[in-house]
């Protein structure tokens, strides 16, 4: 199920060459036109018991976005993508793709609740995806180093809210 789908670098690149959108014209090919963002897209998950309140219906907010920039080293790669996560308040899970590096960080913030007088730790999931591109092309003449292509499975659980991301 495409719950949601963003362009990435060469996409763009094609849209400002020779104005082709590939990923939104697949996306309407699909007929899932609406859950196609130019740069970045957000989704709100309510899972569990939908009758619930509380634990018994956590609600997950996840964002994701192609991602720029450098960031050679697996580490580069991580911390980028880890400082921009800190930008969304709220956000349990960023996933990004452009470092073709799989990782999964699970960092947290600290939420000064002024209202109850109370602070506590918020952890969120920050997910790198691998490119599942064989090694050669763009990557070899590039000198980049190879990268993994294991499958990720990000897990929500819908009795309690947690993130649970397997590489």
């Amino acid at each position: 199920k495409i719950l949601m789908a963003v362009p990435g670098n060469h996409e763009n690149r094609s849209s400002k060459h020779v104005d082709a959108h590939l990923i939104e014209d697949i996306c309407t090919n699909l007929g899932i036109r609406d859950l196609y963002r130019e740069r970045a897209a957000f989704l709100k998950l309510q899972i569990g018991d939908i009758k619930g309140q509380g634990s018994r219906n956590p609600t997950y907010c996840i964002g994701m976005t192609h991602g720029a920039g450098g960031g050679g080293t697996f580490g580069a790669a991580v911390n980028r993508n880890v400082n921009y996560a800190y930008s969304y308040d709220g956000l349990d899970a960023l996933i990004t793709a452009h470092f073709h590096k799989s990782f999964g960080a699970k960092p947290a913030k600290l939420v000064i609740d002024k209202h109850n007088n109370k602070i506590t730790l918020r952890p969120f999931a920050c997910i790198g995806c691998n490119s599942w591109l064989d090694y050669g092309g763009y990557a070899l003449s590039a000198m980049m180093r190879p990268s993994g292509n294991e499958t990720q499975m990000i897990y929500l659980y819908g009795d309690h809210k947690q993130i649970e991301v397997r590489l």
